[in-house]
């Protein structure tokens, strides 16, 4: 009856519905009862209460939604990772695919704004052809989007790839800027300088740095005195104006020493950041400030037409040093690399439509050329060598890269301080004889 009974009840295990367990129960003799039962399903965990679900859900709001002080390190860092240097060189590449080789390279992440390229009409898979070497990861991004109108931005700690902005809002944001910058740079400009003459010799070269200023000035205001013609009073006014401007900043030992011992790491990196800056006006340059101090004392105290007269005048002292500046670089690159007529024409033209007074030359780089390898990006040069000349081209770049930091350096610095444009006093004004002239002329 056993025997007969069993298929059945495993015909009945498999029978029930859901899973089961088969209870064999050994007796004396043989198998006597076979038991089945349902399986207890595994139950879902208990709910968790309240207060630990919240604990566990705020790390990851906390990622979705990053803190003002994370988006702030991160806006940091992208900002130092947007001036890293980069080598880009695709043909027809997908503009998706250029940037994610940017941002593998750069270890950083780029997004595009998808919807913003669908309003500008533009396709992610639009084609990139780019070759640049030693461009800046800003400086690259401009090069690759301009053509398709795009631009890029931190927004929220993120690299963002969109649509250009409308004119009107460009402009009105470019005025804010221009102001904002100009305010910055004569800041920095004048650290710069009082930082250079504590950091290289403090009260010995300050007091040599103040000697030079007082002839940068005075042939300043020779040349107000002889394109102006002001009378005395105004150009006692003049020279008050200028002297109170520079007090503050030149003038006053124990404020320069201070300001120089209190930030001294932030103006080292200000003066000697310098020489690689090569996109940013120079500075350190002592003429250029004395001119914009003198400039701005001859507006306060002389008319309109004699203040117009003055500007004129030092626009075309610097369109002539620019031009002497170009001469002196395509002659430097002509030594090396052997140029023809039409590659010097060519180059010249280049530097003359995108010149940049960071550039200009003294006579420290002549003395030192065989040193001085002219600091110019390649894209104003490269394109117009052959390929011998470009293994040249970079060959001497990187041969010179340390000399040129220690000649551009000083140079950067020096640069105007020994007074490159001379009027003297007695040099007879347009109209009257040499001994009126000097007669007038402001004494030291």
């Amino acid at each position: 009856m056993t025997e007969s009974r069993w298929p059945l009840v495993l015909r009945s295990c498999l029978r029930t519905s859901g899973p089961v367990h088969l209870v064999v129960l050994a007796m004396a003799g043989g198998l006597g009862l076979c038991e089945l039962a349902p399986a207890v399903q595994a139950e879902d965990p208990p709910a968790k209460p309240a207060a630990n679900a919240q604990r566990e859900a705020e790390p990851k709001a906390a990622e979705a939604k990053k803190s003002p002080e994370k988006i702030a390190a991160d806006n940091r860092k992208l900002q130092r990772k947007l001036q890293a240097r980069t080598d880009l060189k695709v043909e027809k590449l997908a503009l998706t695919d250029v940037v994610k080789k940017l941002a593998e390279l750069h270890d950083i992440t780029i997004r595009l704004d998808e919807a913003a390229l669908k309003k500008a009409n533009v396709s992610v898979d639009a084609p990139i052809t780019a070759s640049v070497e030693n461009f800046t990861l800003s400086s690259t991004l401009k090069h690759i989007l301009k053509d398709l109108k795009l631009q890029f931005g931190i927004v929220e700690g993120e690299l963002v790839i969109g649509d250009a902005l409308p004119a009107a809002e460009v402009e009105a944001k470019a005025k804010v800027a221009a102001v904002a910058a100009e305010a910055l740079v004569v800041d920095v400009a004048e650290a710069a300088v009082v930082a250079g003459v504590m950091l290289q010799g403090g009260d010995a070269v300050g007091q040599q740095f103040q000697r030079h200023h007082k002839s940068l000035l005075q042939a300043e205001l020779n040349l107000v005195q002889a394109v102006c013609q002001p009378t005395p009073e105004q150009m006692q006014q003049i020279r008050a104006s200028v002297e109170k401007q520079a007090q503050g900043k030149l003038g006053g030992k124990p404020k320069a020493a201070g300001d120089a011992a209190q930030n001294v790491e932030g103006q080292k990196r200000a003066v000697l950041r310098q020489p690689v800056a090569v996109a940013q006006a120079n500075p350190g340059d002592p003429l250029k400030l004395t001119r914009d101090w003198v400039a701005k004392a001859v507006k306060e105290h002389l008319s309109e037409d004699q203040a117009a007269t003055y500007a004129r005048e030092v626009a075309q002292r610097q369109a002539d040093r620019r031009e002497a500046s170009i001469h002196a670089i395509v002659a430097r690159f002509d030594r090396d690399l052997i140029l023809s007529t039409q590659q010097r024409e060519q180059i010249t033209a280049k530097l003359t439509d995108n010149w940049n007074e960071s550039w200009a030359t003294s006579h420290l780089h002549i003395l030192n050329a065989d040193n001085w390898f002219p600091n110019i990006p390649e894209p104003y040069v490269v394109e117009f060598l052959t390929p011998e000349q470009k293994i040249i081209w970079k060959q001497n770049r990187s041969q010179n890269r340390n000399l040129n930091f220690g000649v551009q350096q000083f140079a950067g610095f020096m640069n105007g301080m020994f007074g490159e444009e001379f009027l003297m006093q007695d040099e007879a004004q347009p109209g009257k004889p040499a001994e009126a002239a000097g007669n007038e002329g402001p004494q030291e």
